[in-house]
């Protein structure tokens, strides 16, 4: 994501755009400052997250507010997420670390997740493995989780103009569990390319989720809602500036 000065066609006074201006706005994606969260009425339930850049544009941190904050620190290689780490604000303490590996072509391979242990030491305890399709857009995700019991979960993706409309969700047997079914706006996805989303390739997609239904195999699944249907209001860039999801929670995001 590119921290640029984007100018702005749209104002009180309905200026028109320059050709040049219409091009920047077209290229050049706006940049995410902040997200404010709504979950409640108490005062705990409300926060922010911070989202801060790098000389070079890239995210450096993101800050989460709530109680007991914690803060999310980038590291890059040639331009390449490598890992980022998770501390408490109040005393810089590390809690967790994801690490990423990559395919020849730049796509992710595999996603590493160190959280912190009873001992107080960082330990494997999740690995995110990725497969792409002839087109090269993901097409699964298997997680492997260590520790004590181990077990695996498998995703499969499917694919419509630019987003995952399908999710099939099998255990470690491939057995079914359940499928979840998508439907997107036109709009831009605010979530695509954060690091702190890039373990759920449903982030990946071009557009923002609308509606999510759920078809359960096991009678194990019990959603919030099912559909679940999600409101926007957007800026004139077609971002989203405020979120409404069903089950009560609210966004409001500010951009650059």
């Amino acid at each position: 994501m590119k921290t640029i000065c984007i100018v702005l066609c749209f104002s009180l006074l309905s200026t028109s755009c320059t050709k040049e201006e219409e091009e920047i706005q077209k290229t050049n994606p706006r940049t995410l400052l902040n997200i404010e969260y709504k979950d409640g009425e108490r005062p705990r339930d409300n926060y922010m997250e911070l989202y801060a850049y790098d000389v070079n544009g890239k995210l450096a941190t993101v800050e989460n507010r709530r109680l007991f904050g914690t803060r999310y620190q980038m590291e890059y290689n040639n331009n390449k997420l490598q890992q980022y780490t998770t501390t408490i604000i109040e005393d810089n303490a590390l809690i967790a670390r994801d690490s990423m590996a990559y395919n020849e072509n730049g796509t992710i391979r595999a996603i590493y997740n160190f959280p912190i242990n009873v001992e107080g030491n960082l330990s494997l305890r999740r690995i995110y493995e990725f497969e792409y399709s002839d087109q090269n857009v993901v097409s699964s995700k298997t997680t492997r989780f260590l520790g004590n019991v181990e077990f695996t979960s498998f995703n499969k993706y499917f694919w419509d103009n630019g987003n995952i409309t399908k999710v099939e969700r099998y255990d470690g047997a491939e057995v079914l569990q359940d499928e979840i079914f998508l439907i997107y706006d036109d709009k831009v996805n605010y979530k695509k390319g954060i690091p702190i989303f890039i373990f759920d390739p449903i982030n990946w997609s071009e557009n923002n989720i609308t509606k999510s239904t759920y078809k359960d195999y096991t009678g194990l699944l019990d959603p919030i809602c099912n559909p679940c249907v999600t409101e926007y209001n957007y800026n004139v860039d077609n971002y989203p500036v405020f979120i409404k999801q069903e089950w009560g929670r609210e966004l409001s995001l500010t951009y650059e």
